[in-house]
């Protein structure tokens, strides 16, 4: 019945993929998709789900969508909506035209090498997103700040994106929730297991650097010939009469307030603490430069705006994909991918570039790396034992993975996100992706056997 039921679901995340591709709704696709893959583990008893649902699929099904509504409007949906409610607000007071134009002062010199400069963007980027703790507030925000003064340099859309995205794809750090389980796991301090990701992770910044611009100077020039896709100009003159350049100081306040808190405190709600106490500072200070209450007031109000705005389009996304990475595993996805791999007749090695390269092309079809990592974390130490390396090296390989692949995965929300905001089809993402996050990840998986093994 295991055999069955992963061949059922691979045909089902594919069939996902395809109606993603054809520009269905996301949110309804990812939803239905996964109901019934719930419906068919039932029917299948996949695992004994019939026993863990005591009998009752539809109060269990219940029940799981009820707490995953619940859970991520208390975890990352509630931070990512106090993002949108942010952005939204620096936008209203036009403290986002005021970083943009200072960003755009200095690096307008950069023009005739728009396309090189815009690269050093990822190692910028990956030192931020080791203090954020969501690679969806990550993206909000460089999509707020980052993503126009890109534009402004002249590079297309599909750049832009491909950039901001890349700046997610290390999850390291002890922000990270993938790193605390893991080291929790191998009963390793978060700092020891840190020591190791960060000499592997150095390298890794570099490779996706150089192929995220080979890669999109290939898209680039391909669309270009098309004329399908055209660089997107933005120039200084745009944010010449922005009022009041210190604003540009706003947006950035929930990180720096974030960064001079105590170390340990970093973790989503802090973050979330964090842009509420700038949200009330900014809205003072607004009051004071406007001598008017009354009109701070009513620009401070834009903020439900956004947050409505993003808990209808990303919160909602994050919940139904969600089911549907939750549907899969249900269906015994996982487990039909540890079975093939126990019984190939190959080498240690091999054996690990396989379970590399299934566990990248598997958060495709999930979508989401944690709850792909968190299905696999159990099983770390059997398969280290089967493939003939350390537990230590195949857990830091399999995580740093999952990060990677994340932002090639047409379902990902740091994907749909972007892309949705930018509006542009997410396939236009992925294929700019694709190629250059496989390349990282059979990087991790040399650097894990050869050098932490």
């Amino acid at each position: 019945m295991l055999l069955i039921s992963g061949i059922i679901a691979i045909h089902l995340a594919v069939l996902t993929g395809y109606l993603l591709w054809k520009n269905s709704a996301p949110a309804i696709t990812l939803l239905g998709m996964g109901i019934i893959m719930f419906t068919l583990a039932y029917l299948f008893n996949v695992n004994e789900y019939q026993l863990s649902c005591g009998g009752n699929f539809l109060k269990a099904f219940y029940d799981y969508i009820y707490e995953a509504f619940t859970n991520r409007f208390l975890e990352a949906g509630l931070l990512i909506m106090l993002f949108g409610g942010y952005i939204e607000y620096m936008k209203k007071i036009k403290a986002s035209d005021a970083i943009i134009y200072l960003m755009m002062r200095p690096v307008s010199v950069f023009k005739k090498n728009a396309y090189l400069f815009s690269i050093i963007v990822i190692p910028i980027g990956t030192i931020i997103y080791m203090a954020l703790p969501s690679a969806t507030a990550m993206g909000l925000f460089f999509m707020a700040t980052i993503y126009p003064v890109l534009l402004g340099l002249g590079v297309s859309r599909g750049f832009a994106l491909s950039v901001i995205s890349a700046c997610t794809i290390f999850d390291v750090g002890i922000a990270s929730w993938n790193s605390n389980i893991a080291a929790e796991a191998l009963q390793i301090n978060i700092s020891q297991y840190f020591s190791v990701q960060l000499p592997v992770m150095i390298p890794l910044v570099f490779i996706s650097m150089l192929f995220i611009y080979l890669s999109n100077k290939h898209f680039d020039k391909k669309e270009s010939q098309n004329q399908s896709i055209k660089p997107y100009m933005i120039k200084i003159e745009d944010w010449e009469k922005v009022p009041h350049l210190f604003y540009a100081l706003f947006p950035l306040l929930p990180i720096l307030i974030l960064l001079i808190s105590p170390y340990q405190m970093r973790i989503t709600s802090s973050l979330s603490i964090s842009i509420i106490i700038s949200f009330f500072i900014v809205g003072i200070v607004d009051s004071i430069v406007k001598k008017s209450v009354v009109q701070a007031l009513k620009s401070m109000d834009c903020f439900w705006e956004g947050f409505g705005k993003i808990c209808m389009s990303v919160v909602v996304l994050m919940i139904c994909a969600d089911v549907f990475s939750q549907g899969l595993i249900r269906m015994g996805f996982i487990d039909f991918i540890i079975y093939i791999l126990t019984i190939l007749p190959v080498g240690d090695f091999i054996l690990m570039f396989t379970l590399g390269v299934v566990v990248f092309f598997s958060v495709l079809l999930v979508g989401s790396g944690v709850s792909l990592f968190s299905s696999i974390l159990p099983l770390m130490p059997e398969l280290a034992e089967t493939i003939g390396v350390s537990t230590l090296a195949l857990t830091v390989s399999m995580q740093l993975i999952t990060g990677i692949a994340r932002i090639a995965s047409p379902i990902a929300i740091i994907v749909l996100t972007v892309t949705k905001l930018a509006g542009v089809s997410p396939m236009l993402l992925i294929k700019r992706n694709l190629v250059p996050m496989l390349v990282v990840s059979l990087s991790v998986i040399i650097i894990g056997y050869f050098f932490i093994n």
